[in-house]
């Protein structure tokens, strides 16, 4: 597999927790949506801001972090400058705009991990870090 690296520019308009598939779909305009259905983390700066394992947990908190109402504050307004996919592992790493970045890796050689689609154009993660293109 060659790096596959897509330039977009696409606002961010949401996301969407399914807490019986354990799947995160981020919607951007333009016809592009991610679904991540392994490990992700948010990056801001290159520090780890955000990580998926750490959605409703309370932490010693007063209440759960809500994941969803993190992102969509954080996200907000944010532009999705590129989509690269990791030569070797097939990881996956979104670029925005104010340096901020989310990586989704692959976390099983038998399960797609991710998927992200561009228009009518679907590209899926493979276990073993390949990527089907449809």
């Amino acid at each position: 597999m060659h790096q596959l690296t897509i330039y977009t520019h696409s606002i961010f308009q949401g996301v969407r927790y399914d807490s019986n598939s354990n799947d995160w779909l981020f919607d951007f305009s333009n016809s592009v949506s991610v679904l991540v259905s392994g490990f992700w983390r948010l990056l801001i700066n290159g520090n780890i801001v955000y990580v998926s394992m750490d959605h409703l947990r309370q932490f010693g908190m007063p209440a759960p972090v809500d994941m969803v109402a993190e992102l969509s504050k954080c996200l907000h307004g944010k532009i999705l400058n590129r989509i690269n996919v990791n030569e070797g592992t097939g990881d996956l790493r979104l670029s925005f705009n104010d340096n901020i970045e989310m990586e989704a890796f692959i976390t099983s050689t038998g399960y797609e991990s991710y998927q992200f689609s561009i228009g009518v154009k679907r590209y899926i993660a493979l276990g073993g870090g390949e990527i089907a293109i449809l």
